[in-house]
């Protein structure tokens, strides 16, 4: 260990030890602590295999076991811990410090390697938060590959103080404390980063883990969680924002990673959980980031100017799919599928009605067209602000708030909605609108659980503000949010979709259960059952929504059968004829009996399954509450059917 400095040998000779030897040596990490330049210049190392080794030593290195070693210990290894403790933080502040002053010459070899790496430390953290929410427990021997030498009975801390000890100590803390606290978030610092393509991706990726942790940070469930931590966390939020903003204003989508840009957009207009008052164990109130009535309008207006800045975008990708795959056909993220043909000039796919027609943009649009994850991430963008606008009204029409301010916010949305929102939505939205989607978010259950459910939340607040009663100033601009619901409820109603959902997995109650069963992603949408539950509920319990739905399904049942009707009369009055070619479309007209018909008959085999399943015990859930939803939607759908 003498040995070791920052000569090409022995970094060379560390780079192969084996994985044993990296990552349980806890005297090697002890003394590469002391060397920084030495970890750095191990993740410059060019050669793949070498960067590997180097990047895992360098993680169990600030993931050390020792750090969550706990009360009964000798004095000599409690000095061993602090020393630990401080070099860590001398190592992270180093690497902070390098990742600002990186020079050209250094920026896509050691920038990429560190921002690589405190990705890996903060999704660590992330993963450590998770399991002690959700599972209550965390195996340490499992999470980590440190020092196993001393048994798990000799921690006399309870399970809760060694779940808070490891996640507040954990390095990711003090990462985040460094950058927020450093010269990180200046302008030049960030442009600088984001010019060099090699770390490019690195970059987006670490703002994402800190906008993930940012949705965390308040949560009383989680041990652990500082109040430092939280005021970290926020300060990159906010310096994060602003900086992303004056990129998108500039018109700069395209030119960072695509779908890396755009999920990073989508989840920084996720409204942050409120601030908690926190005491300190002495009993002072702690600090809170400092809270502004400028900040707070930004942040209410930002995801409007987002869906403005993005607007442009949605319609030019639209124009194009109208006119290159309009069905979709080739649009496939589990293919090599290049929608838009290299050779493809620029008055191929620029049509009148697009909205940009330089080459910037139409190169623009080619890299999205080529893209399905970043179309994906696209619609994500423009829902999730749709959501985030319909909160603040909703949320506005029922506070306390001066007059003023509602107005204001209302007018700044009216005006957009009525020129531009509305027209878009008449423009667009039909018979076809749901199967896209569907094609679009259809190739991952995470994907579809989450676009169930973010309809479903947008419709029920359309509900919820076309039934509240206004404040006199923008009554007015009510028959807005009834055009709007109107055209929503004849093409996109939560429950639509998720007919049509079950169409596509051909009414398959066993993979409809499966999906139920399937936590895809509950911290992100919830999973399926969180949407159906969602969908079902609104629909059941509101019976206005509920009477206008039944009497449409009524007309267009009777329409299929009167037109039905008409064409066995013509073929019956003209048997010798040629078959007619709207027999197909007569043969399509005349689906919604037997849709709603599919769909009573797979509700009622999934309910039968679920009981059987809990009857022996094989339910994970409590099924009532579903089992409830189920019956009475069957209850409904029996009520059309025996009437048609």
């Amino acid at each position: 260990m003498n040995a070791i400095n920052s000569s090409e040998d022995v970094i060379a000779q560390l780079a192969v030890l084996s994985d044993e030897q990296l990552l349980k040596d806890t005297q090697l990490h002890l003394v590469l602590l002391q060397q920084p330049d030495t970890l750095i210049c191990l993740l410059e190392l060019e050669d793949l295999y070498v960067q590997f080794s180097a990047y895992r030593l360098a993680k169990a290195i600030l993931l050390n076991r020792n750090i969550y070693t706990f009360d009964k210990i000798s004095t000599a290894l409690l000095q061993s811990q602090n020393l630990y403790s401080n070099r860590r933080q001398q190592v992270i502040q180093t690497l902070v410090k390098k990742l600002i002053h990186l020079d050209n010459r250094d920026c896509s070899g050691t920038g990429r390697a560190i921002l690589e790496l405190f990705h890996g430390l903060l999704k660590d953290h992330r993963h450590l938060v998770r399991n002690a929410d959700h599972h209550g427990t965390i195996d340490y021997d499992d999470h980590h590959n440190g020092d196993d030498s001393q048994p798990t009975s000799s921690l006399s801390s309870s399970a809760e103080e060694r779940k808070a000890k490891a996640i507040s100590r954990h390095v990711a803390v003090t990462i985040v404390q460094e950058l927020a606290s450093s010269g990180f978030w200046e302008a030049r610092i960030l442009d600088r980063i984001l010019s060099v393509r090699g770390m490019q991706y690195a970059a987006l990726v670490l703002f994402v883990d800190l906008e993930k942790a940012r949705m965390f940070v308040a949560v009383d469930t989680v041990p652990g969680v500082s109040d430092e931590f939280r005021d970290s966390v926020m300060v990159c939020h906010y310096n994060l924002i602003r900086y992303m903003d004056k990129w998108m204003v500039n018109g700069n989508i395209g030119s960072l990673p695509l779908k890396k840009h755009l999920e990073l957009i989508c989840i920084s207009m996720k409204p942050s959980p409120p601030p908690l008052p926190h005491q300190h164990s002495s009993g002072q109130q702690l600090h809170q980031p400092e809270k502004s009535v400028d900040r707070e309008t930004y942040l209410k207006r930002r995801p409007l100017e987002i869906l403005m800045a993005q607007s442009p975008i949605v319609q030019d990708v639209l124009y194009a799919f109208q006119e290159l795959d309009p069905d979709l056909d080739d649009f496939s993220s589990s293919r090599t599928t290049f929608i838009l043909p290299d050779n493809c000039s620029v008055h191929d796919y620029t049509s009148a009605g697009t909205s940009s027609t330089t080459a910037t943009n139409v190169l623009q649009i080619k890299a999205f067209l080529s893209n399905p994850e970043a179309i994906r991430q696209l619609g994500r963008i423009c829902l999730t602000a749709a959501l985030s606008i319909l909160d603040t009204l909703t949320s506005a029409f029922t506070s306390t708030d001066n007059d003023n301010a509602i107005v204001d916010y209302y007018g700044q949305i009216t005006e957009p909605t009525s020129k531009y929102l509305i027209p878009f939505l008449e423009a667009w939205i039909g018979d076809r609108t749901l199967p896209l989607l569907l094609t679009v978010y259809g190739e991952d259950d995470a994907g579809v659980s989450w676009l169930l459910k973010t309809i479903s939340l947008i419709y029920r607040r359309i509900l919820d503000l076309s039934r509240t009663s206004p404040p006199p100033q923008v009554s007015q601009q009510q028959h807005e949010l009834d055009k709007i619901r109107s055209v929503l409820e004849n093409h996109i109603h939560p429950l639509e979709a998720l007919f049509s959902f079950l169409e596509t997995i051909g009414f398959d109650y066993q993979t409809l259960l499966d999906l139920l069963l399937t936590l895809d992603d509950p911290h992100e949408s919830g999973g399926m059952l969180a949407a159906v539950m969602a969908i079902l509920r609104s629909f059941t319990e509101d019976s206005s929504d509920q009477e206008r739905v039944l009497r449409r399904w009524r007309e267009e049942i009777l329409d299929d059968q009167q037109l039905h009707l008409c064409q066995l009369e013509q073929r019956t009055s003209n048997s010798e004829s040629e078959p007619d070619v709207d027999d197909d479309k007569s043969h399509q007209l005349r689906t919604r009996f037997r849709l709603l018909d599919n769909v009573h008959h797979c509700l009622d085999q999934l309910s039968h399954q679920i009981q059987r399943l809990h009857k022996n015990s094989l339910f994970p859930y409590n099924p009532k509450p579903l089992l409830h939803v189920l019956q009475h939607t069957q209850d409904i759908l029996f009520t059309v059917l025996t009437d048609s």
